[in-house]
């Protein structure tokens, strides 16, 4: 919500990118502008979820695997 910079990532990053490329994409489909960030939602068991408010696109990030989760998880600190 502060606008502040929370993680940078380099190089290919073929995961997280396309994870998020997927998203713009519903968002684009939909009309619907960036503005509105994206939630990263830790569940209680551990699961993590990406979810789009704008588009109510969800998308269960453990179906992905371990070293796939990995890399949103970082961004939880």
């Amino acid at each position: 919500s502060s606008g502040a910079l929370v993680q940078r990532f380099e190089g290919e990053q073929g995961f997280l990118r396309g994870t998020l490329r997927a998203m713009a994409r519903q968002r684009k489909v939909n009309g619907v502008g960036a503005a509105e960030p994206f939630e990263l939602i830790l569940h209680t068991d551990g699961r993590l979820t990406l979810h789009d408010p704008a588009t109510g696109t969800r998308i269960a990030l453990e179906s992905f695997g371990v070293s796939n989760v990995s890399v949103f998880a970082r961004l939880l600190g």
